[in-house]
């Protein structure tokens, strides 16, 4: 029998018996759905940061696959936790009916709708249909936190069957952010306003991107009960997630903006406009290789030029990359440059850059995993794979240190 099977068998068995669990949890403790097309790793750890501040949450788990990191998450809950958080991704049409069926959620959290995995629905609005789910599956007792700022998620207000919670910079969200910035060392920072107040927000995460994670995470708590000024101590103090916009100091001086793990089309411009705002000597923008795409001729040329009217310097690593040197402005144009792997990227980088510099790595972790550029600054690398499958990031992976990344 093939693993695919084994695993498929192992899940008609868990999955039955981890709805029992749930069910029997129904009443004790509150279930956090957050679903969308971006920042739902970010908002889950916002959220577990602000849902702490009134009592115990479940823990975060990790899983090799999204049903049993599911499962891990509900059989760590107990009647002692008053809350769990946990995100509802999907990949394919159909898949968050068997996650929402075993969750339950009582709170659902929707961030934004995106076309990612294009492949598979072919159209935002299919995207939508899907996400909408979540709220769908919500009892007439249950909270849509919805952002207001997205279209799609606002439309999604109709299908809640209770209470909706808006959250936004839009002039009707219940939450509502004012005077959104980004401070000295590239943190957002906003007003927050709510039920006739204001209190400054201060965050650790980088750019303005990251708006309607951390205004998701306060708009629920608040629903929830939680005091206003701890949920916003909260997310105060949560770093940023490894890889999405991540942030490594180098000894060097040379600061690294790590956001090399996922890369949809949609996410390249906001991760260009945090590099954009963080203070720098010279920026640095590294991109690689970019997910969801039809045609990379175009995409990668006009990536490119918005890259370079934000960075100094546009290093593309890959061969679907190497498109984006069509927006050179002639052959002496240095300001663009391309290479094959990260590897060579790197080696240029280590004589190109200096302290001050910025350096922004985007793209997904495969094929070249550009966050070895990033570790060389701080380890000593030594391997050279040009490509690589290997869906384990580079921090974790035993190979990082052997020459050449041999087994």
């Amino acid at each position: 029998m093939d693993r695919s099977r084994v695993v498929n068998a192992a899940k008609s068995v868990a999955l039955p018996l981890v709805r029992v669990h749930r069910r029997r949890l129904r009443g004790r403790t509150t279930f956090v759905g957050v679903t969308g097309s971006a920042g739902k790793t970010t908002t889950t750890r916002l959220l577990h940061a602000v849902l702490s501040e009134r009592g115990p949450v479940a823990p975060r788990r990790r899983g090799p696959a999204q049903a049993w990191k599911l499962v891990k998450s509900l059989l760590s809950t107990r009647a002692r936790h008053w809350a769990c958080v946990h995100d509802l991704a999907l990949s394919q049409p159909g898949v968050l009916d068997e996650l929402v069926r075993t969750f339950e959620p009582d709170v659902a959290v929707v961030t934004t709708v995106g076309l990612d995995h294009w492949r598979a629905f072919g159209s935002r609005d299919a995207v939508a249909r899907e996400k909408r789910k979540v709220v769908e599956a919500l009892r007439p007792d249950g909270v849509a936190v919805l952002n207001a700022d997205d279209a799609q998620v606002r439309g999604m207000r109709n299908a809640a069957p209770g209470r909706v919670v808006l959250y936004g910079e839009a002039a009707d969200a219940d939450v509502r952010a004012e005077d959104v910035r980004v401070d000295e060392r590239g943190r957002l920072s906003f007003t927050l306003v709510h039920d006739g107040w204001r209190r400054p927000v201060a965050t650790r995460l980088q750019g303005e991107l990251w708006l309607p994670s951390v205004l998701a995470s306060l708009a629920t708590g608040l629903a929830l009960g939680v005091d206003p000024g701890a949920a916003v101590r909260a997310v105060g103090i949560v770093e940023p997630v490894l890889h999405r916009l991540s942030v490594l100091e180098a000894p060097s001086g040379v600061t690294y903006l790590r956001d090399d793990w996922k890369a949809p089309p949609q996410s390249v411009l906001p991760a260009l406009d945090a590099l954009a705002a963080a203070p720098a000597r010279r920026r640095v923008a590294v991109l690689g290789e970019v997910s969801d795409v039809r045609r990379y001729q175009p995409l990668f040329r006009d990536l490119a030029r918005e890259a370079r009217e934000r960075a100094d310097l546009v290093v593309l690593v890959g061969q679907k990359a190497r498109h984006g040197l069509r927006a050179r402005t002639g052959d002496d144009d240095r300001t663009i440059v391309h290479f094959d792997g990260a590897p060579e990227a790197g080696d240029f980088l280590r004589r190109e850059v200096a302290p001050g510099d910025v350096v922004l790595l985007k793209a997904n972790r495969t094929p070249e995993h550009l966050e070895r550029i990033a570790l060389a600054s701080v380890l000593p690398v030594r391997c050279r794979r040009v490509s690589c499958t290997k869906r384990v990031s580079c921090d974790d992976c035993r190979l990082l240190l052997r020459p050449n990344g041999s087994d």
